[in-house]
């Protein structure tokens, strides 16, 4: 880790580990400490001291992130399809973990998010 200057770089190396990794369903800290040739007590250590969350902690926060971004600009793409591109094995694994961290499923996000985005139209503009 001696290359690694600030935290700004250290989070950086870590997302982009963690980027062509997402989609393996078992990816694992100690794939993300290996890549950093680093033992996972010290990713954990640096995660904790960067961002306040443990390693699996970081993760599990990160796939979620990644899902929010893939449900709202992949519209067409189902939230099955998104579960897997995040690293879940299950549709229902994926459901049932994103409402837990967010409080609703990914398909009420997605319908939030567009419920958001819609134009409202007057019915008084239609004449």
């Amino acid at each position: 880790m001696k290359d690694i200057v600030s935290k700004k770089e250290f989070l950086e190396k870590v997302d982009n580990i963690l980027d062509q990794l997402m989609s393996n369903q078992n990816l694992s800290v100690n794939h993300v400490a290996d890549e950093l040739h680093i033992q996972v007590q010290q990713l954990r250590r640096l995660l904790i001291l960067t961002t306040g969350f443990t390693s699996s902690e970081y993760v599990k926060n990160y796939r979620i992130e990644r899902a929010k971004k893939l449900l709202i600009n992949y519209n067409f793409i189902s939230v099955a399809k998104i579960g897997f591109m995040c690293g879940f094995d299950e549709p229902t694994h994926f459901s049932r973990f994103f409402k837990h961290i967010t409080g609703i499923t990914p398909l009420e996000y997605r319908k939030q998010i567009f419920a958001k985005t819609q134009p409202v139209i007057d019915s008084e503009d239609e004449n």
